[in-house]
């Protein structure tokens, strides 16, 4: 089954994580980088290749015992579209 992810149409979750996601977050080795992926595509359930707000929030309290406004905050910094979808991108950088 093929989703939808930044306009490029992905038949394998595994192509998620890409040379590209590298060289924008440097600061991760590609385990953990790999490790987000999968965490990203536990989440998104629906393989809709995106993440509610609520479901971010959530996740990112529950595994980085973050608080609510440390997260909310992060969400903010990347700079969600106005659709407020989080995709594995912004996920990332949250």
């Amino acid at each position: 089954m093929s989703s939808n992810f930044r306009g490029a149409n992905i038949s394998s979750p595994s192509v998620y994580c890409t040379d590209a996601h590298n060289r924008k977050y440097p600061q991760f080795k590609q385990d953990e980088i790999f490790g987000l992926q999968d965490a990203f595509r536990k989440l998104d359930v629906d393989d809709k290749g995106y993440l509610d707000e609520a479901t971010t929030i959530k996740a990112a309290q529950n595994t980085e015992r973050q608080p609510y406004d440390v997260v909310r905050q992060a969400l903010k910094e990347v700079e969600l579209d106005s659709s407020r979808r989080v995709e594995l991108d912004d996920y990332i950088g949250v």
